[in-house]
């Protein structure tokens, strides 16, 4: 699906694994250029040759800077201020839509359930030798004991937030600012 981004470009944080990758990897594929950043050089790089390599268009910019710190923000900043869309993906979000009335922004968050990340797969390794279960039935236990209402007793992909993070930033959802969107595997609650 084009979701009309092309020649947009943005900026991921937390990008060189799991849901930033993901996301990062969506967008690059939509034809944005992928401002990314990462703490650790070496896996910073790694991450920019599977991403290079697999959508062989993406334009990509690496910054190697920690974000959880004020001096790695700004350097963050520095490197590439000028974006179109800003993916926060360091676990912190602000409603700050209301800040955003009258302009061309859109505020919105993507709320993951777990999500099948390396730091997902190796708890489940350990809950499922910590209670003795088989590997193949520690999701489905975790799902089952810690979130019975899902339907799908499963962990969300990275990709499945990736395509909604990428949804909600194109022009196909500009009516959706301030939105708080649950990505968690068709939850309900009674």
């Amino acid at each position: 699906m084009d979701l009309k981004l092309k020649g947009k470009r943005t900026r991921v944080t937390g990008f060189t694994a799991g849901i930033g990758w993901a996301i990062a990897h969506e967008l690059a594929a939509e034809g944005v250029a992928v401002v990314i950043n990462g703490r650790d050089a070496t896996r910073l790089a790694q991450a920019v040759e599977r991403l290079s390599a697999e959508v062989r268009s993406a334009e990509l910019i690496a910054v190697q800077t920690d974000v959880g710190t004020a001096d790695g923000c700004e350097h963050l900043a520095e490197a590439a201020c000028d974006v179109d869309i800003l993916v926060n993906n360091c676990g912190i979000y602000e409603l700050i839509a209301e800040g955003s009335a009258g302009m061309d922004v859109s505020v919105n968050a993507v709320l993951p359930s777990p999500t099948r990340t390396a730091a997902a797969i190796a708890f489940i390794e350990h809950l499922t030798r910590e209670t003795g279960c088989a590997d193949s039935d520690g999701e489905q236990a975790f799902s089952s004991e810690q979130r019975p209402t899902s339907l799908q007793h499963r962990f969300v992909e990275p990709t499945e937030i990736a395509a909604t993070a990428a949804f909600m930033r194109s022009p196909l959802a500009a009516a959706m600012n301030g939105t708080a969107l649950r990505v968690e595997g068709a939850r309900f609650v009674l």
